[in-house]
This record gives structure tokens, C-alpha cells and sequence, in this order.
């Protein structure tokens, strides 16, 4: 079985929008995972989120992103 593998680009649940945006849009990325200090997955951020979440509603991006992030993800240990 063969599995593409891609680096994830996590930041903690604290982390303000603002400084997620601009993460990720220095890393060219569409999407940041928000993990628990342990690294365990709590969330997604994409950029979808950024036009339904930030833009849109108009959101104060000094928020900490753990309000914006779709939460319950599955995430598979491939070891």
C-alpha cells in the first residue's frame, strides 16, 4: 500500500488568527492543524474557513483560532 505523505503545519489552540493567516500564507499552505501541546489534533484551519469564519462575518482576526476551527478530526497513525 502506498501513502502520500505531506508535512503538517501545527499551532497551538491560543494562536491568534491573525498570526495563522499569516503563516499560512508564508508557507504557500491551504491548511493548519491546531494541536493540544502534546501535538494531538484538535482541529483544522483552511482556507475556506478564512472566507466562511474571517472574512465574511468579519471576525476579529486578535481571536485565538481555536473558536474558528472545525473540530472532531480523525487522524490516522500510519507508524
Amino acid at each position: 500500500m502506498s501513502w502520500i505523505s505531506c508535512r503538517t503545519w501545527p499551532c497551538a489552540p491560543e494562536t491568534p488568527v491573525r498570526e495563522v493567516l499569516k503563516r499560512m500564507h508564508e508557507l504557500r499552505i491551504g491548511s493548519m492543524i491546531i494541536a493540544a501541546a502534546d501535538g494531538v489534533p484538535l482541529g483544522i484551519f483552511t482556507t475556506l474557513d478564512v472566507l466562511e469564519r474571517v472574512a465574511l462575518p468579519q471576525t476579529d482576526v486578535g481571536a485565538p483560532i481555536s473558536g474558528l476551527m472545525s473540530s472532531n478530526v480523525v487522524a490516522l497513525d500510519l507508524s
